[in-house]
């Protein structure tokens, strides 16, 4: 969502082949289970919560293999519906100028109930629990009642009668293409916009240290905090109740030129202005049980401590708005000293917009945009012959300001009521990325052609502002809980990527169709995730529980193989078929992890397991 002026060659400014208010408001990117993957030593994790419970996990999941995934939720799952409608028209108005309009309108639900972590605690007639001395564990009886029940931890449910997302997007873009008589002139003009509007109200309900029986107990909160079975004077868990909508209205004019000096010297000029705004409101509600009520009976709260419950989650209504605008363009030189070698090199000024975060903590529910500086340089190059193909080298240098980057907050004031820890995104950050692209191509006989690519990105965090909480009101968040590291890699970035992929077209007449077989090899390097204070980086895995070598901040880099075969045209017909297989070894990997430092263990998620299947195209 950073907005560089000039959209790469033949692709408009946003992509119109999907709606760009995508997910939900819940922010979750894992629909699979999380796999318990690794603890910390016993004698280190806090006495509270499911912390031993979960390395009890660990050890029973070991045995099994790394493919056990379980969890305490009653018919977890996760739908996602989307439908969209693009239209395109282009009108050649002349020999000089092209017309061009896009639009779209789309929309997207989601209903979901996950684990967040892949936590199954049975209740047996004992249970072991934390403890701050040495043997560092206790066993407490279970009662009765409670045998064969399941202890649940952090869970992500729709509330009741709403979606975890739901929203439309409705998108227009109108362009204006020219040149002039001889071609020493090429530009673009446009004008972008872009309404999404929350459909009802969208979010999740959590919950963490509870006992529940069955889906409604959970939509309904009428579960038993497990303090019952504990022991424990205080609610042992944390329940929370999140919904909101955001609505978001984006403008923009932009235009763009590439003027030819000479037949080898050009130069590329552009700039975009944009509106932005965002607005929208929310619904937040903790709710705590008590022994006085026999730890079954909830009792709701709204979290901003400036409203009062008042029999339902409407009576915690708050309203939010953003606004942004922003300049933002590029230039660039162009040489090329024979016809089929160019050398570039630009300099672009990018922008991602302001927003609200209507789940996010309270104080920090909207931020400020944030703004990138871009320096590139390359060659590209080609030949013909025999042999033919082509090959690109660039480098790149990125300046990130007022970035925007994820933090947690707690409350420790001592002030009830406490309010729980969310996260929230703030302006504190000034990173750098650099890094080298590279491709080539090359076609050594009639019909097959071999592709690959190869990046490096280099990222670091070169400062983190702590955000300041004097300012807050009392009885409002006063401690970060969990933030950014100076120095540290930028998450979610892998710092290798190498792709490698081979075609080949059958030499069949186009009355029969084009028959075309491939394979893709792709590699992906090491991704930082980022740390937790209150979790060790290297702990005991499941796999090797006397190697203390698991880290728990970086997950490895994997390789993977697809295959595809595509008849495209059948016959004439319009019809196209393409048969594939993705990860066909069926390799094992992690695309994400979730770090649960307080709890005693982290968790990973799986990327997807080989899946084949065959896509079908009709064009008329």
């Amino acid at each position: 969502n950073i907005n560089i002026p000039i959209p790469p060659s033949g692709h408009h400014q946003t992509d119109a082949t999907k709606p760009s208010r995508w997910g939900s408001l819940l922010d979750a990117d894992h629909p699979h289970n999380g796999v318990l993957f690794a603890r910390r030593s016993t004698a280190a994790v806090a006495t509270s919560g499911p912390n031993t419970l979960g390395c009890q996990q660990i050890e029973r999941e070991r045995n099994a293999g790394d493919l056990t995934v379980t969890n305490t939720l009653p018919q977890a799952h996760q739908t996602v519906e989307t439908w969209q409608i693009v239209n395109s028209l282009k009108w050649q108005a002349s020999d000089y100028l092209t017309i061009k309009n896009i639009n779209s309108y789309g929309q997207v639900k989601q209903n979901q109930a996950i684990d967040l972590f892949g936590v199954f605690n049975p209740l047996g007639t004992t249970l072991k629990l934390p403890s701050a001395t040495a043997p560092y564990s206790t066993t407490v009886a279970v009662p009765t009642r409670f045998v064969g029940n399941f202890y649940g931890s952090d869970t992500s449910i729709s509330p009741p009668g709403l979606e975890s997302g739901n929203q439309e997007t409705f998108t227009e873009e109108l362009q204006l293409q020219g040149t002039t008589p001889g071609g020493t002139l090429k530009w673009q003009a446009g004008a972008y916009f872009e309404r999404s509007a929350p459909l009802s109200y969208a979010g999740s309900q959590s919950v963490a240290g509870v006992l529940c029986d069955n889906p409604a107990q959970y939509s309904n909160f009428t579960c038993t905090d497990a303090s019952i079975v504990t022991g424990s004077a205080s609610p042992t868990g944390s329940r929370g109740y999140n919904v909101g909508k955001v609505n978001y209205r984006n403008a923009a004019l932009y235009a763009q030129a590439n003027y030819e000096i000479t037949p080898q010297f050009s130069v590329d000029a552009g700039i975009r202005y944009t509106w932005d705004k965002s607005w929208g409101s929310s619904q937040n509600m903790s709710i705590a049980y008590s022994a006085a009520t026999g730890w079954n009976t909830p009792t709701f709260t709204c979290i901003n401590p400036n409203l009062t419950y008042n029999g339902g989650p409407a009576s915690c209504t708050e309203n939010y708005s953003q606004t942004s605008t922003a300049p933002t363009w590029m230039l660039g030189l162009n040489y090329k000293p024979i016809d089929d070698i160019l050398l570039y090199a630009k300099y672009a000024r990018g922008y991602r917009q302001g927003s609200i975060s209507p789940i996010a903590a309270i104080g920090f529910k909207s931020y400020e945009p944030e703004s990138v500086d871009v320096y590139e340089a390359g060659l590209k190059a080609s030949w013909k012959g025999s042999f033919p193909g082509s090959f690109t080298i660039s480098g790149f240098y990125n300046n990130f300001r007022d970035m925007q980057l994820q933090v947690s907050f707690l409350d420790l004031n001592g002030i009830a009521p406490t309010l729980a820890s969310l996260p929230a995104i703030v302006n504190a950050g000034k990173a750098r990325i650099y890094g080298l692209e590279a491709e080539g191509t090359l076609r050594p006989f009639e019909g097959f052609s071999i592709q690959a690519s190869y990046a490096y990105i280099n990222t670091r965090l070169e400062r983190f502002v702590r955000p300041d909480l004097s300012t807050q009101p009392v009885g409002y968040y006063d401690t970060v809980a969990s933030s950014p590291i100076e120095g540290s890699r930028l998450p979610f970035t892998p710092d290798h990527k190498v792709t490698v992929n081979a075609n080949y077209r059958l030499p069949l007449p186009d009355s029969i169709g084009r028959v075309t077989l491939g394979a893709t090899y792709i590699y992906t390097g090491t991704v930082y995730y980022g740390t937790d204070a209150t979790l060790n980086r290297r702990v005991a895995s499941i796999f090797s529980p006397s190697d203390a070598s698991y880290d728990t901040s970086v997950a490895p880099g994997y390789s993977l193989v697809n295959f595809n075969i595509g008849w495209a045209n059948i016959a004439q017909s319009g019809l196209d078929v393409q048969a594939f297989m993705t990860n066909a070894f069926d390799k094992r990997y992690y695309d994400s992890r979730s770090l649960s430092g307080s709890r005693g263990f982290t968790a990973r998620y799986y990327g997807e397991p080989r899946m084949y299947g065959v896509k079908l195209r009709y064009t008329f």
